[in-house]
């Protein structure tokens, strides 16, 4: 006899609206240029500013991608339950 692996659909939903909404409280902009110095010190800063920007636009098409994959899993345990 194959056992059923069980999957909650309010679970699911509530995972990915959570992860949703939080990564839509994520941001980084800089609101103005750092053009008064070509100093060292301001170019390394401008190059850190720059990189949490990025990261921040990683970070938040990762979740897209965690989320989709978890509705695919979910979506999958569903059919395959409905198959046995």
């Amino acid at each position: 006899m194959e056992e059923k692996v069980t999957t909650n659909s309010t679970i699911v939903t509530m995972v990915t609206i959570g992860m949703t909404e939080s990564s839509s409280h994520v941001s980084f902009d800089v609101k103005k240029d750092i053009s008064y110095s070509k100093s060292t010190a301001v170019t390394i800063l401008s190059e850190c500013l720059g990189d949490m920007k990025k990261a921040t636009t990683q970070f938040k098409s990762a979740i897209k991608v965690d989320v989709g994959n978890l509705v695919k899993i979910h979506e999958a345990i569903q059919k395959t339950d409905e198959n046995l």
